[in-house]
């Protein structure tokens, strides 16, 4: 991989797993870090849909207790999710080394109920209720994340998830559902105090018990020093309940249960958590965050070194060597290339800007949203550019007469000290339709640098939408 993808700065790889890759990445924009989660697009369309559909709904999901998606970058064969950095570790690793305390327990349950509670409302289901999928912050509170395989309730399909979360109603080949979602956390729960898989027989998860939904009660599983409140063993109980409808309705009542057997326990312990998974936080190194030079100096520092050697001071070393005559012989030409210079200088102080035609991406069977052209984007991306350049010369705008016209003006000069008319920025646009919603990528090139920028365009929004969306990534170009 590059180090870059888009604006976001690759600093080193953080995990690897059997359908994603994830990196720990920095945004220059916002100098702050990311995880970048890269998944291979399947060849399948059905699937890629999907996927790409996934990733719109999560980016939706608001809650403190989810890891936000910040961005979503698509090419022919990958997708990358942009999201927040927790420093910290997975609930697994802690699991891995040390078994959670009561208190420790019931703060990870009400955190994960929180953020089921935000996705049942947006009708989006996890189905990977997993310690792997929990990361534990330094606040001491855990984030739901990987929702990469989340998709609308009910909507039927191939089941998804790991072994581990299965629901007795998956081994009947019914599909995820929210209330599987909360047998998962009934799972995790059981898992945190017992430290087994209730269905678990050697080690492995046993279809046959699963389907029956026979397991060993929460309160004669736990080790004999867990004090065990019976409303908490009654709620996982109704968790792990094999009828689907026979489990709680919402989340509000699971939170109260387990807010009530956190507040029963000493003020101390409340904490404990943190104080668990601190010794298993992963380094964080200071290469992962780039150092900052002054704003100013990157800005507008210009090297002075070569402008002493080869510039306008080693021109007065030359000048200083030559002889009277050829001295006023050298200022006259100077002075009349200065004045031919002037008469062209309007057209060098704009930015000198292409933008390549709209390159358009539509997926098979997938119809374009009507009014959405090439020159509408076009259009809306020129009306956007001058709130972000102070004075723009479209490339196109130059004739063949005014370049063959400039260029003689300032031949030997302008050729000699700036290289002659060059295009100073290009902007390219790149439109990917797919069912339901566009995808509008936005680079801009300018010498060495790129910028790249991206909006969604959903098919059932109004051109006004349309616009604002276009703004905003063309905003997004000028970091």
């Amino acid at each position: 991989m590059s180090g870059y993808l888009g604006p976001y700065r690759i600093l080193r790889l953080v995990d690897r797993g059997g359908q994603a890759a994830v990196y720990l990445g920095y945004d220059e924009r916002l100098r702050r870090r990311v995880a970048i989660k890269v998944y291979t697009l399947p060849d399948d369309r059905k699937a890629r849909r999907r996927l790409l559909r996934e990733a719109r709904l999560v980016a939706g999901l608001e809650s403190p207790r989810i890891v936000p998606v910040h961005d979503v970058i698509e090419s022919r064969e990958y997708l990358a999710m942009v999201m927040e950095y927790v420093p910290g570790c997975t609930l697994s690793e802690l699991m891995s080394h040390a078994q959670l305390a009561m208190p420790s327990a019931m703060i990870v349950g009400i955190d994960i109920a929180s953020a089921l509670s935000v996705a049942r409302r947006h009708k989006v289901v996890h189905a990977d209720v997993k310690p792997e999928n929990i990361l534990v912050g330094r606040s001491g509170r855990c984030k739901l994340v990987d929702f990469g395989i989340a998709r609308p309730a009910a909507l039927p399909g191939i089941i998804t998830g790991s072994l581990s979360t299965l629901a007795p109603e998956h081994c009947a080949g019914a599909p995820a559902t929210e209330q599987s979602d909360l047998f998962a956390l009934g799972l995790l729960i059981y898992r945190m105090l017992c430290g087994v898989h209730p269905f678990a027989r050697n080690g492995r998860v046993d279809k046959t018990l699963l389907s029956s939904g026979q397991f060993t009660p929460l309160h004669e599983a736990v080790p004999a020093h867990i004090e065990l409140p019976p409303e908490l063993s009654g709620l996982v109980g109704e968790l792990l309940h094999a009828d689907p409808g026979q489990r709680p309705r919402n989340t509000r009542a699971i939170r109260q249960v387990m807010r009530e057997a956190l507040r029963s326990l000493p003020i101390a312990a409340q904490n404990s958590l943190l104080h668990e998974a601190r010794p298993y936080f992963r380094e964080e190194s200071a290469q992962d965050i780039p150092v900052q030079l002054p704003e100013e100096l990157v800005r507008e520092g210009r090297s002075r070194l070569a402008l002493a050697q080869g510039g306008i001071l080693g021109g007065l070393a030359v000048l200083r060597q030559l002889r009277t005559r050829a001295r006023w012989l050298l200022a006259g030409s100077v002075l009349v290339a200065a004045l031919l210079l002037g008469a062209g200088i309007a057209h060098f102080d704009a930015v000198i800007l292409r933008m390549d035609p709209p390159q358009f991406v539509v997926a098979e069977n997938t119809p374009m949203p009507v009014r959405l052209t090439r020159d509408w984007l076009m259009q809306e991306i020129e009306s956007a550019l001058p709130q972000h350049l102070d004075r723009i010369q479209r490339a196109r705008d130059l004739d063949a007469a005014q370049t063959s016209r400039l260029r003689s003006y300032h031949r030997t000069v302008m050729e000699s000290l700036f290289g002659g008319y060059t295009v100073d920025q290009r902007i390219a646009t790149t439109l990917r339709c797919l069912e339901g919603f566009c995808v509008v990528s936005l680079v801009r090139k300018t010498g060495r640098a790129q910028h790249s920028a991206q909006g969604i365009l959903f098919a059932d929004e109004s051109p006004a939408q349309w616009r604002g969306t276009v703004r905003a990534a063309v905003a997004g170009l000028f970091p």
